[in-house]
């Protein structure tokens, strides 16, 4: 379990070379939307690429911020991303995403290095022209200062945020320093929304008074999908669990749908095979190993320190614009 984009990217190959399965709650990178899973060949080990998403690629969250983009009239945008493979690769699927929407034209892209005590320069750069709207991407603590800055500066243009950056430390962080920002803030995200959501949320708000974030349910439906590969298959060894994790997490005609281990385990044992419902979403594995969901937009209020969900933006809305060609083609090519 684990890895966020920053570090399996890199180790891709590495990892392809150790024989084991690896479920990640946390790599939003596009660079997985082709690789991973099992190739919807459970049986034949041969094609596999061992890496497994519980949480849903970044093309999800971008492609619902170049929606809310669109229905807010926004037609000129910068980006402000650090140098981090996470960011980049967030970026780059954030502007892939706008590029199916006519409307939507990126004027500048800025790429900074993270760890600076000041961020004047590069918003300077950002800010030469007119723009409707910017973007961030970057670290929280880095973020802190960039968003410090922007407000001082009095650019007065709306910030689009990375959706890691939903946090609620950061919120509380801005109201220190600055008070109420003189532009709004805006976030799009995936959303959990599957059977098992509110369950965990409460179970896990029982537990410690910390933010419920969306990759807290990742892992939980990664955690529970590597438990039922190990049930169906008898076995914990590294083969037997990669060629499980497909066949629990895939519905079939005479599938069961369960939403916890102790109802899967209940039915294998009874001879069924299960389909898991999980607490991100239906939690269906594709044969690349991602999955999917719907996205949507969040008020963001400063002074509150909170992220209210508001609109939902659709799946299909959402597919449109990751299976577009002119989307494929810039991540091809960037």
């Amino acid at each position: 379990m684990g890895y966020n984009s920053s570090t399996l990217v890199p180790l891709w190959d590495f990892i392809q070379g150790q024989d084991m399965p690896l479920i990640t709650p946390w790599m939003g990178s596009t660079y997985k939307d082709t690789r991973g899973g099992d190739n919807g060949t459970p049986d034949d080990m041969s094609d596999d690429e061992w890496v497994w998403r519980s949480i849903p690629g970044d093309g999800v969250s971008t492609a619902a911020a170049a929606i809310g983009m669109r229905d807010r009239g926004v037609e000129n945008f910068g980006v402000l991303n650090g140098t981090s493979a996470g960011e980049r690769a967030w970026s780059d699927a954030l502007i892939a995403s706008t590029k199916p929407v006519d409307q939507l034209n990126m004027q500048r892209r800025i790429e900074v290095e993270e760890g600076k005590s000041s961020y004047q320069s590069e918003l300077s750069r950002l800010f030469q022209g007119d723009l409707d709207l910017w973007v961030i991407a970057i670290g929280i603590q880095d973020a802190q200062v960039v968003l410090r800055e922007w407000d001082q500066g009095g650019y007065g243009v709306p910030v689009m945020l990375e959706n890691i950056l939903q946090q609620e430390t950061l919120l509380e962080n801005l109201r220190s320093s600055i008070g109420t920002p003189d532009a709004e803030l805006l976030l799009y995200s995936q959303l959990p929304n599957g059977p098992q959501q509110e369950k965990v949320r409460e179970m896990y708000e029982s537990y410690t008074d910390q933010t419920m974030i969306p990759w807290n349910y990742a892992a939980w439906d990664g955690i529970h999908a590597a438990m039922l590969a190990i049930e169906r298959a008898g076995a914990a060894d590294p083969d037997s669990i990669q060629q499980n994790i497909g066949p629990v997490t895939r519905p079939t005609e005479d599938s069961v749908e369960v939403t916890s281990f102790e109802e899967g385990k209940e039915e294998l044992q009874a001879g069924n095979e299960i389909n898991y419902q999980g607490a991100t979403s239906s939690f269906n594995f594709t044969d690349k190993g991602n999955i999917a969901t719907p996205g949507t937009t969040f008020d963001v209020s400063v002074e509150d320190a909170t992220f209210t969900q508001d609109e939902m933006i659709s799946e299909s809305e959402i597919n449109d614009i990751i299976t577009d060609p002119a989307f494929i083609d810039y991540l091809s090519n960037n």
